[in-house]
């Protein structure tokens, strides 16, 4: 099922898979170049006058990135502890 809500995914990965279901694909997970996983909640988009007018109109800086406005950006969603010498994020790993 998760698969045909999104066909990109690598059947192998079983982990995205999991969270992206889990969280009606509110999260994802990221990997780095080692191989260990971060999950990440999804900030969409929004204004900055959906929060507060005092600072102006238009996207929120964070969602500008080089000069380019992104859709969503990707936050750690839990403390990051180091594994093999990288941060990851992960609900299972102790914080150190």
């Amino acid at each position: 099922m998760v698969l045909k809500l999104w066909p990109w995914i690598n059947q192998k990965d079983t982990l995205l898979t999991g969270v992206l279901a889990a969280s009606g694909a509110k999260q994802v997970i990221k990997y780095d170049d080692k191989g260990n996983p971060s999950v990440m909640t999804r900030i969409p988009k929004f204004n900055l006058e959906d929060i507060d007018t005092s600072p102006g109109n238009g996207p929120h800086p964070a969602f500008i990135v080089s000069g380019e406005v992104k859709n969503e950006i990707l936050i750690g969603t839990y403390p990051a502890v180091i594994d093999g010498g990288a941060p990851a994020l992960s609900p299972d790993r102790p914080l150190r």
